[in-house]
This record gives structure tokens, C-alpha cells and sequence, in this order.
């Protein structure tokens, strides 16, 4: 008679050959495709549409959101047909590159800047201050129903 651990790994090779888990190979992503298909099916067309919208002269961001959605779905087909969806370095390099050229004009409205030193100090002394009063807040309510030694609980 055979031993459970040995009956248990026979039983979990079987499964695992069975369900077709062993021996499965992940197909590496398919960079040269990916890099000759990005221009002509992606990239393409969204410069074609950016050039439409006069970018250069301001920030296009809300009138051209639904072409950047196009493009964002575009890439991301692109990356589930070549099996690159975990190399987000990738896409990533793309918006980036996108970002800098029809995007360069869009920024903050105006410069941000810190508040001044009173705002800073009102909106960060409560919290340093109840910081250094809750011991002395409770200590007394946590020996207050406590007897003390020798009254005999009277």
C-alpha cells in the first residue's frame, strides 16, 4: 500500500496534467511587431487628428479627448495582439512622447505656490497640539473608577 503524500502527488500530477496546467508556456510579447504596428495603426491617425485641431496655438486638452481615447484603446488592442499588456514601459514611452509634443502647451493655469507661514501655522498646530494634550486627557479617565490601595473600597 502506498502512502498518502505519494497517492496525493500522483493525484495532483494527474489533475494538473489533465487541465493542461503542466507544460503551458507563456508566448514572450512580440516586440518587433508591436514597434512596426504602433505608427501605422496608432500614431498615425492621432497626428493626422491633432493636426486637424490646430494644437499648436494653445492647450487642445478637452476638445480632443475622445481622439486620445481612441488612441489609448488602440494601444491597448495593439498590446493584447502582440502579448506585451505587462510591458508598461512600453505604452508608457508613447504617452510620454505624445505628452511632449501636442501636450507641451497645457500646464497649471497659474504657478502654485505655498500658503503663508500664518495658514501653515493654523492648519498644523491643532494637530501638534492634541497630540501633546491627549496623554493628560487620559490618564485621569482611565485611573478614575480605579480604587486606590488601602481605602478598602470605600
Amino acid at each position: 500500500m502506498r502512502t498518502p503524500v505519494v497517492m496525493v502527488t500522483y493525484l495532483l500530477v494527474l489533475l494538473m496534467t489533465w487541465r493542461g496546467c503542466s507544460g503551458q508556456v507563456v508566448k514572450p510579447c512580440n516586440l518587433t511587431l508591436f514597434s512596426s504596428s504602433i505608427n501605422e495603426l496608432c500614431l498615425n491617425k492621432f497626428s493626422q487628428a491633432m493636426a486637424a485641431s490646430g494644437y499648436q496655438e494653445r492647450c487642445p486638452w478637452p476638445a480632443v479627448k475622445g481622439i486620445y481615447n481612441t488612441l489609448r484603446e488602440c494601444i491597448n488592442e495593439l498590446n493584447a495582439k502582440t502579448l506585451c499588456n505587462n510591458w508598461h514601459y512600453l505604452s508608457e514611452g508613447i504617452y510620454l512622447d505624445i505628452h511632449d509634443k501636442f501636450f507641451s502647451e497645457c500646464g497649471p493655469p497659474v504657478p502654485l505656490k505655498d500658503p503663508p507661514l500664518t495658514i501653515m501655522v493654523l492648519l498644523i498646530s491643532p494637530g501638534i497640539i492634541f497630540t501633546l494634550l491627549m496623554p493628560l486627557l487620559c490618564l485621569p479617565l482611565t485611573t478614575f473608577h480605579k480604587e486606590m490601595p488601602g481605602t478598602l473600597g470605600l
